[in-house]
């Protein structure tokens, strides 16, 4: 049980009624009073009392007063009107609409950049396996490509790659000899069947 209603338990609302609620100047005090007179307690008074001391004590320490500063209770509404129920209603609605479409949205777009990620992540993968299909072919063929050039007589592959500028120098009558000189090494090469069957 807190002070407010202890207080409330000594009034005694034929007290109340004794006050003559028009002479009361303030307009915050006199709704005050006519909210304890109709609903027999004393919290909305007491409530007021405590707002006016704070702001008196505040005035004296000489602390200025802007809107910000001001302490504002708002006093709480306990009946609503129909209307105004409704409004809040609709409203609540509205946000819970909204806050479903939010979350709704936000897992879509969380589940699309998880197959997204997914998909790139498999090509990746499948052209990391590729690179090294791709290598281990280039190390084969080097190693064909050498060990030919070492039984072949004919000019290195790597010379007849070279650049345009190094290989064509001009050629004297001594460079010119007979095609007899060069020899062709044969390539193996795969079995190949030549039995085909006609209609």
């Amino acid at each position: 049980m807190d002070l407010l209603d202890s207080c409330n338990d000594f009034l005694d609302p034929c007290d109340l009624e004794v006050i003559n609620v028009n002479s009361i100047t303030d307009e915050k005090l006199r709704s005050a009073t006519l909210e304890s007179l109709e609903t027999g307690k004393i919290t909305p008074l007491l409530k007021e009392e405590l707002k006016c001391r704070i702001l008196t004590r505040c005035l004296e320490e000489g602390k200025e007063l802007s809107p910000e500063r001001a302490i504002k209770i708002q006093p709480r509404k306990d009946k609503l009107k129909p209307d105004e129920m409704m409004k809040l209603e609709k409203r609540r609605e509205q946000n819970r609409r909204a806050a479903r479409k939010f979350r709704m949205k936000k897992h879509k777009t969380t589940k699309t950049l998880q197959q997204e990620s997914d998909v790139l992540e498999s090509k990746n993968n499948d052209l990391q396996d590729d690179i090294q299909t791709l290598l281990k072919q280039k190390f084969h063929l080097q190693n064909l490509l050498s060990e030919h050039e070492g039984r072949c007589r004919l000019t290195p592959v790597s010379e007849r790659l070279s650049p345009v500028s190094e290989r064509h120098t001009p050629i004297s009558e001594q460079d010119l000899s007979p095609m007899d000189d060069y020899r062709i090494c044969p390539i193996a090469l795969p079995p190949q069947n030549f039995n085909m069957e006609l209609p």
